[in-house]
């Protein structure tokens, strides 16, 4: 099991529209890239919250090859939105290999 997974720092006026941009954009355009995706998104607490929202989205696969199809789209979407909103919508992404599910 992998995780593809990037953390948003969403400014807090901006995060009902990205919050839309994510259900409406980004999320529909990887599951039509890899349709057996599982998306989840948690929003970290603790970090940053008087002026930000700190986002965790994450897409669970069970082989490498399918993180690479979410990194290369993910990359042009994210482009999208900081182009759009430039430094009001951050992202970080990184992934993940289960070695122990105990």
């Amino acid at each position: 099991m992998f995780k593809y997974n990037t953390t948003f720092l969403v400014d807090k006026k901006l995060f009902n529209k990205w919050k839309q941009w994510m259900q409406e954009i980004y999320k529909p355009a990887i599951k039509r890239i890899v349709p057996d995706s599982l998306p989840e998104v948690y929003e970290v607490l603790g970090y940053n919250e008087e002026e930000h929202r700190t986002i965790s989205a994450q897409w669970k696969v069970l082989t490498p090859d399918k993180i690479d199809k979410i990194h290369q789209s993910s990359g042009m979407l994210f482009q999208e939105i900081q182009k759009k909103y430039g430094d009001k919508i951050l992202t970080h992404s990184s992934i993940f290999k289960l070695i122990s599910d105990n």
